[in-house]
């Protein structure tokens, strides 16, 4: 974004911020904004795909494990539904529970609890 004038950021977050560099006019906001567009297209989704691997199980812990762990908690499946069932039904996409009950779904996205409430 330099070499159009802009000085941009990304916060820890994810967000983003494009303010004009020193002695710059934030003029030409439609070339900036045509770029990181353009930009975002090429990388975005995997990168944002990385992003939230990484926010949603940070040790890389086995998800047949951590899922299975949550789902039980959750009252979704009792203590003998396994980690091989889980396995199973994820990769044929027929759950012996409705996968998209709002705790299913929370189970799916965020198994360990740690950003998604």
């Amino acid at each position: 974004m330099r070499d159009l004038g802009y000085d941009y950021t990304t916060a820890e977050d994810g967000t983003s911020e494009a303010s004009p560099l020193p002695g710059r006019k934030a003029e030409d906001a439609t070339a900036m904004n045509d770029s990181k567009s353009k930009c975002a297209k090429d990388f975005d989704s995997d990168v944002t795909y990385l992003f939230n691997e990484v926010r949603r199980n940070p040790e890389k812990q086995d998800e047949a494990t951590i899922t299975v762990a949550c789902l039980r908690a959750a009252r979704l499946v009792d203590d003998t539904y396994t980690e091989r069932e889980w396995r199973t039904q994820n990769d044929d996409g027929n759950f012996s529970f409705s996968p998209w009950d709002p705790a299913a779904v929370q189970c799916r996205l965020d198994p360990l609890g740690l950003w998604r409430q």
